[in-house]
């Protein structure tokens, strides 16, 4: 017989993740340094992220590889998502960089019983996103950057779908000030069977700027299905080995990220970094927590 959840409760939390993602996994980042800024990604480090950030920085980077992982809980307090996430990028010659980056972000179980009542299983809600790009630095201030990405939803056990799509990034960087541009997540429609959901296309542009010791940070978005974002961030490192990091991120939309406030530390030694992000001052994500290790050489 047709399975059916346990309770109109689990019904509901299934409900609650397709309302409350609405394919937001793909503007999430789950980058600790990005995270603690307020969730700005356009001027920001190039980290082993950069091309899930901002494909067009990788170019820049001081580094021949980096890579990073990272793991914990969004809105531990609301939907309960596991976070887990590894990106690395390779800088081949002056010019040319290429990255890949594949982002989880899990539910909780839930049971599958038949219509008598009997458990059968369990289901977990799941969002996953693959993402693979190249950028090049046309000039020795001025990069271009291209990145596509998989997404695949699994809200119940057959409402399921993928999607995909791509971003184009521009960007700047000379001294003190790095500065980008962009288009992200223009492609299809993911299709649950039910109902179609488009992925959240969205206009990004933000910089950066760096003055003893202490890097200023701004990012602007625009979602084309409407909707406007933003980030105000500060960093301060201490000797390039201890990094304070705050942020806050807003968001004037009710299905994408909630705004939100952010603190995060950072500790870099002999190319190894770990990294921490910590999210309060909001009812959906308070609580929310991210810790990641970098290395880089």
């Amino acid at each position: 017989m047709k399975k059916i959840a346990t309770s109109i409760l689990a019904v509901l939390c299934a409900g609650v993740m397709a309302s409350a993602q609405a394919l937001s996994t793909p503007v999430i980042s789950a980058d600790p340094v990005s995270l603690s800024l307020g969730g700005a990604t356009m001027a920001l480090p190039e980290t082993g992220y950069a091309v899930e950030n901002n494909a067009a920085s990788m170019s820049f980077s001081e580094k021949r590889v980096v890579a990073a992982a990272s793991f914990g809980y969004w809105a531990p307090g609301q939907v309960k998502d596991m976070v887990a996430c590894f990106g690395t990028f390779v800088r081949l010659g002056e010019r040319l960089a290429i990255g890949v980056d594949g982002k989880y972000f899990g539910g909780q179980s839930m049971n599958i019983t038949e219509s008598t009542g009997e458990t059968t299983g369990y289901f977990t809600p799941m969002d996953m996103n693959a993402t693979l790009g190249a950028s090049y630095k046309i000039l020795d201030c001025l990069s271009v950057g291209l990145a596509g990405r998989m997404v695949y939803s699994s809200i119940y056990t057959e409402m399921k779908g993928m999607a995909f799509g791509g971003d184009f990034t521009v960007a700047y960087s000379k001294d003190a000030l790095k500065a980008s541009a962009g288009i992200f997540n223009l492609g299809s429609s993911l299709d649950y069977g039910t109902s179609k959901v488009s992925l959240p296309a969205e206009l990004k542009a933000g910089a950066s700027y760096s003055l003893y010791g202490v890097t200023a940070i701004v990012d602007f978005g625009y979602y084309l299905a409407g909707g406007l974002s933003g980030s105000v961030a500060a960093e301060y490192s201490v000797k390039d080995f201890v990094f304070l990091r705050a942020g806050y991120h807003y968001d004037k939309t009710n299905d994408m990220i909630p705004s939100y406030a952010s603190a995060g530390l950072g500790v870099k030694f002999a190319g190894f970094e770990l990294n921490a992000a910590y999210l309060f001052a909001s009812k959906t994500l308070s609580n929310t927590f991210l810790v990641g290790l970098g290395f880089s050489f």
